[in-house]
């Protein structure tokens, strides 16, 4: 890791941002050296993001800047006009957003996204930006980079999509990099090989980095410095292994904390079994040209249960929560929900909340729907239940009237979690249900499910790639790879002394706070 000298590639100067009459920002200071890394951490709407997306003038609308200034490059982005704004994206400063899912085109063939930054700046003809786009995917470590060039973002996995990402941002060579979440929705081993790439790409070309994240393992591993945000401040900023080892404000006491105990074995005991609730039986599913994104799988949920179902990107999770929740058919095989009463049903948490809430609607709208939809209470009622569910899953009542663009990622996840919630389940399919939120926000969330199933007798399926939160949640695992489980069992026995090879590598691939990791690998 390369602490930067001379003039730094980001200097931020008291930078003060508004959504209405709530600050998101408050006079933030913050810079980033030439080589250097930096990670910003902090629970869900704790300005990260808007700390982003101010600095590159791409603040959503009703967003403003009230002070402040922003040096990149020299330049204070903050007093320029938009069109030298955007002759300064992505040749003086690369940005890779959350979620690959919303930031590609869907009918642009990949490589010609990835060429347009080279075109857009000057840097090559037409058939050259594409010829070196192939090479730009290939540098970000994708097999294979003449098919990907040629696919559509739906036709590549999730981590394909973030590195294709990731080879548009550089594609420029951009003296500053900044990285919103870059993982946040991969698998262990996904995460880990994006993020070795993306700081051997970063070190070679001295290029800095602003890191927004919300796992502190992560940034342990690979910043030089790690800045932490709450209420829109800076709280704390130092090395990186004094924030950790040695941290002053109370609020990165708690986040080091909650990182520890994430990082940990399992906690809960074996739960005693119970009868079951839902039964999947050979389940598999066939797409066209052959392909078994579903292979034989067969587990059992019971009633009350907290069930997790781990594996990495393409390993079939997802496509298997489809098929348990009706969203799809399966090939062959059955999924059986053993119902008590004729209210119960299946409700599902989907893994983006970019893709599942309407960006036109309140949030008020979007959680009260499923209640209008099954006809649930009146008016008066559903609007209370609407509050209640809020005050659930940690989210300010203020923000009943906002529309997702005004929300932080974490925030929508925590929307769409209220939404699944509302009728009130037998069983919740969870796919991933908070892999947009920081530890902190993580842990109610988690802490809410456990009460649910300790309450309501609630069961959970809970498809994650995060070991933590299925170390902290789960009394039983089952491993999925290429649409089979190698590998189910006790949380514990599974996830401490795994018997299968591809078990082990998840175990060992995922961060925990006390490893010291470089960010180039």
């Amino acid at each position: 890791m390369t602490t930067g000298t001379g003039e730094p590639a980001l200097d931020v100067q008291g930078l003060t941002v508004s959504y209405g009459p709530e600050r998101a920002l408050k006079d933030v200071d913050l810079t980033v050296g030439a080589g250097e890394v930096v990670a910003v951490v902090g629970e869900s709407g704790s300005g990260k993001s808007t700390l982003a997306h101010a600095v590159i003038g791409l603040l959503p609308p009703g967003g403003r800047i009230d002070a402040g200034r922003a040096l990149v490059a020299g330049q204070d982005t903050v007093a320029l006009p938009e069109r030298a704004l955007r002759s300064l994206r992505g040749a003086a400063v690369g940005f890779v957003p959350q979620d690959p899912a919303a930031s590609l085109d869907p009918v642009q063939r990949v490589g010609d996204q990835v060429a347009e930054a080279l075109r857009v700046h000057g840097r090559a003809g037409r058939s050259a930006a594409r010829r070196q786009a192939v090479d730009l995917l290939a540098e970000a470590g994708l097999g294979d980079p003449e098919r990907c060039a040629r696919a559509h973002p739906h036709e590549l996995s999730g981590g394909q999509r973030q590195r294709a990402l990731i080879a548009a941002a550089l594609a420029c060579r951009p003296r500053l990099l900044i990285a919103d979440e870059p993982t946040s929705a991969l698998d262990v081993t996904v995460q880990r090989r994006i993020l070795d790439r993306l700081g051997a790409l970063v070190a070679e070309r001295g290029t800095a980095v602003l890191f927004i994240t919300h796992d502190l393992a992560v940034a342990a591993g690979r910043a030089d410095r790690i800045a932490v945000m709450s209420g829109g401040r800076v709280v704390e900023c130092g090395p990186a292994a004094d924030v950790l080892e040695r941290p002053r404000h109370a609020y990165t006491q708690s986040l080091v904390a909650a990182a520890r105990r994430a990082s940990g074995p399992p906690h809960r005991p074996a739960a005693r079994r119970t009868t079951p609730l839902l039964v999947v039986e050979a389940l598999t599913k066939e797409y066209a040209g052959g392909h078994r994104a579903v292979d034989g799988v067969s587990f059992v949920v019971g009633h009350g249960e907290v069930f997790g179902l781990v594996g990495e990107s393409g390993s079939g999770k997802s496509t298997t929560a489809r098929l348990v929740t009706g969203l799809d058919r399966p090939t062959s095989g059955s999924v059986h929900l053993a119902v008590e009463r004729s209210g119960d049903r299946a409700q599902l948490v989907q893994q983006s909340p970019y893709a599942a809430l309407d960006p036109r609607w309140s949030v008020r709208r979007s959680v009260e729907e499923p209640l209008r939809a099954q006809g649930i209470g009146d008016r008066r009622t559903r609007r209370l239940r609407v509050a209640e569910l809020l005050d659930q899953v940690a989210l300010s009542r203020t923000l009943l009237d906002r529309r997702p663009a005004e929300l932080s990622g974490g925030q929508r996840q925590r929307v769409a979690i209220a939404r699944a919630l509302a009728p009130a389940p037998s069983l919740l399919v969870c796919d991933e249900p908070v892999s947009a939120l920081d530890v902190s926000a993580q842990a109610r969330i988690l802490e809410l499910l456990a009460a649910l199933r300790a309450d309501l007798g609630l069961a959970v399926l809970l498809i994650s790639h995060d070991l933590g939160v299925v170390r902290e949640l789960c009394d039983r695992v089952a491993v999925m790879r290429a649409g089979r489980l190698v590998e189910q069992g006790p949380a514990r026995q599974v996830l401490v002394t795994p018997e299968h090879p591809y078990t082990r590598e998840l175990v060992d691939a995922a961060p925990v706070l006390s490893e010291s990791q470089p960010w180039a690998s």
